[in-house]
């Protein structure tokens, strides 16, 4: 059964709309210590698969980020050494998270949820991603 037209371009442009919100994530990604880049850029290429060859065609001959994203693609996993990088990057981004709620006074249970949400992004990398051997470049 095929969906109606009007719902077919509602759902391109939604797709569209949430790969270029991805595409945005991972531009601060790459300038902000902890946030990814290359998760928001994967998301996007999934969205823009559906919406916007174009687009997608962008994200994956990127010249920097092409390459992870074209991988993780392929393979649905990342090399021990991408896996260590995000899961150091992520918890710099907790230690700098803690560190800013401690500063403006927020009490032990937002630094224990925090600590916990870190740990639960660390077992998903850990356990849920698989793991390619290091590629030389």
């Amino acid at each position: 059964m095929h969906e109606p037209e009007a719902l077919g371009r509602f759902r391109q442009a939604l797709y569209k709309g949430i790969g270029l919100g991805c595409v945005a994530l991972g531009v601060v990604g790459a300038v902000v210590p902890g946030l990814p880049t290359t998760i928001f850029l994967i998301g996007a290429a999934y969205f823009f698969a559906r919406s916007s060859p174009t687009l997608y065609r962008r994200v994956i001959s990127h010249p920097r980020f092409g390459k992870p994203v074209r991988d993780f693609i392929e393979t649905g996993a990342m090399t021990r050494k991408a896996k260590i990088r995000s899961i150091l990057s992520m918890w710099c981004g907790v230690g700098i998270g803690s560190a800013i709620l401690w500063w403006r006074g927020a009490g032990l249970p937002a630094l224990v949820v925090m600590l916990i949400l870190g740990l639960i992004g660390s077992s998903v990398m850990l356990v849920l991603v698989g793991t390619t051997k290091n590629k030389s470049n």
